[in-house]
């Protein structure tokens, strides 16, 4: 089972249920693929909120620190981790100490996603009661493989490769049987050409009329 913890299945629609993206902006396409694929989520999986840097600017541009902090205070029922080149780049920096001891992080202000990642870490590591039910990570296919890499920094056994793995990760989320999944699959088809439209160079605009 990808994740680093699995919840008991869900029916969810009776509550709430928060999903916290972490992601870092490799590009103006990539972040408009993050954009859609949460929207994709909230919409099928049955999350009443999405916690995010797309979400929340103005409590980020107010402070970095405490929108981190207030991201897990209430309890995280799945975090997903947008693998991408800049977040890899983004983790080895806060591992990564010079000789005077102080790590490539310290010397520079951390991303919004950087700090995500070290209290991902941190509730991960020490097990901390009700701050995340479920880890989970994937990838774009643009994206080059480093699962090696991303298992660690994401804190799970393995990562989901979208668009290939792209109804799992919908399975995982959604807590439900194969079937009410299946009704959402022609909307996802929608969804994976507006991707591939990126892969091509294609303008967005051309693949979709407001799907999402």
């Amino acid at each position: 089972m990808v994740g680093s913890a699995v919840p008991a299945e869900q029916s969810a629609r009776g509550r709430r249920r928060t999903l916290l993206v972490i992601y870092e902006s490799d590009s103006d396409a990539h972040v408009d693929a993050v954009r859609r694929l949460t929207r994709v989520l909230r919409s099928r999986c049955n999350f009443t909120d999405v916690v995010s840097e797309m979400t929340r600017r103005d409590a980020i541009r107010r402070s970095k620190a405490d929108f981190v902090l207030d991201a897990f205070s209430g309890g995280v029922d799945v975090a997903l981790v947008v693998v991408s080149d800049r977040l890899r780049a983004a983790w080895r920096a806060s591992r990564r100490v010079d000789p005077r001891g102080t790590t490539a992080a310290a010397r520079e202000p951390p991303s919004v996603g950087q700090l995500l990642l070290q209290q991902l870490r941190g509730a991960v590591a020490l097990r901390r009661p009700g701050a995340v039910s479920l880890v989970v990570a994937a990838r774009f296919d643009y994206t080059p493989a480093r699962t090696d890499v991303d298992t660690h920094l994401a804190h799970v056994s393995d990562v989901y490769e979208l668009m290939r793995d792209i109804y799992r990760l919908m399975l995982t989320l959604r807590g439900v049987n194969r079937c009410e999944t299946e009704t959402s699959l022609s909307f996802v088809h929608q969804f994976i050409i507006i991707i591939y439209s990126y892969r091509k160079g294609l303008h967005v605009g051309q693949a979709s009329t407001n799907l999402l």
